[in-house]
């Protein structure tokens, strides 16, 4: 597969991927939907200003979880 350009939004804003497989393409959707998922879990817990806000409480939760294994 050549490479192409798809499109996926997170916390309501779009961007353009670049990407070369069908598998990147699938584990980027996922990775997608599990943003958008803790997204919903974080404004639903906690008082927040922004999506800026809960991007980055989901950043650090992520990054110490990668850095944990």
């Amino acid at each position: 597969m050549a490479d192409h350009t798809i499109k996926v939004t997170i916390a309501s804003r779009p961007y353009r991927l670049k990407i070369r497989t069908e598998e990147e393409e699938e584990i980027i959707r996922k990775s997608v939907e599990h943003i958008e998922n803790l997204i919903n879990q974080y404004s639903n817990a906690y008082h927040y200003k922004d999506h800026q806000d809960l991007l980055a409480m989901i950043s650090l939760q992520l990054a110490n979880n990668s850095l944990s294994l």
